[in-house]
């Protein structure tokens, strides 16, 4: 069920510009954002399902709809991908309901001429439109995390759902990248890109459509990973050396990666050029633990779970 809202708005009081020219804007918890075809940036918070969009005119988050949700351990608000028009967008939401189960939707918003009319972030659906009916959840391992791919397809990373041995059992979705068909069926076979994963939460699509996946919280002690999620099995995987726990995979360009560490914070570069990733290396920015998104004005907006910024772009 997502609620709507008719009013709800964080005051511009509210947000502070740091000395380094970041601009904070005082949403907690949040894992999943995604930036529209008109330039607005749309975020979730994890714990409370509420979904905000903000403008980069204005900065001034407007509450779209609140998204009922199961919150406790890893469940929550997960995912939020976007693919439309500058007139009408379509947003997809990855969330446990109330129910525990991981569940992908669709809500169309409007695209107002003027990216400062906020006032017209209203949602047309008084319901989302369910496009995958989802799976039971776990506590953890959940993964969750959400794209477009080039050809419409949604990709969804699963983790193990707290139970390894099904991996890498083509039969069930533990530890899987999978495709959705945004317009079919809720009741849909998802498509198994690759297997074998731990928690693939953290990963980008290319423009090409590769997908590159950070592999995070191994149960059994063995190294996090990045390598490719679009091929199986991945033709070339990179062991990290140091445990990170990525938190969110970001595609800077064509050969960077930018990946953010939940445990230090830092956004760390990967080099993917010759197709084989490098270890992560140096420090892109910082305050990104638990999402990251590259805007198109070439900013970083980061979550490090206790508020969002807007990042100077030579920060």
């Amino acid at each position: 069920m997502v609620l709507i809202a008719t009013s709800g708005c964080i005051a511009d009081s509210d947000s502070a510009t740091e000395p380094n020219g970041s601009r904070v804007i005082p949403i907690a918890n949040v894992a999943a954002m995604t930036q529209l075809a008109n330039g607005d940036v749309v975020v979730g918070n994890r714990k409370t399902g509420e979904i905000w969009r903000m403008s980069l005119v204005e900065l001034q988050p407007r509450l779209v709809a609140t998204v009922a949700v199961a919150s406790d351990g890893q469940r929550g608000l997960l995912g939020l991908a976007s693919a439309g028009s500058a007139d009408q967008e379509a947003l997809y939401i990855s969330w446990t309901n109330l129910e525990r189960d991981l569940v992908v939707g669709r809500l169309v918003l409007d695209n107002p001429v003027n990216p400062s009319e906020n006032s017209s972030n209203s949602v047309q659906d008084e319901q989302p439109t369910l496009v995958w009916s989802g799976f039971a959840s776990a506590t953890g391992a959940n993964g969750g995390h959400l794209d477009v791919l080039p050809d419409g397809r949604l990709v969804l990373g699963v983790g193990t759902l707290l139970d390894s041995k099904l991996i890498d059992d083509p039969e069930t979705i533990n530890g899987k990248m999978l495709a959705l068909q945004p317009d079919a069926s809720p009741a849909q076979r998802p498509e198994i890109l690759s297997a074998g994963w731990k928690n693939p939460f953290a990963f980008a699509v290319t423009e090409a459509g590769e997908i590159w996946v950070a592999d995070n919280e191994p149960e059994d002690g063995s190294a996090e990973r990045i390598g490719r999620g679009d091929i199986a099995p991945s033709p070339a995987m990179t062991d990290i050396e140091v445990q990170l726990a990525p938190g969110a995979l970001i595609l800077v360009d064509s050969e960077r990666l930018g990946l953010c560490s939940y445990l230090t914070g830092e956004m760390l570069e990967v080099t993917i050029s010759t197709k084989v990733p490098t270890q992560p290396g140096s420090v892109i920015t910082d305050d990104c633990r638990t999402g990251g998104l590259l805007l198109a004005d070439g900013r970083f907006l980061v979550s490090d779970g206790d508020v969002v910024r807007f990042k100077a772009v030579d920060q």
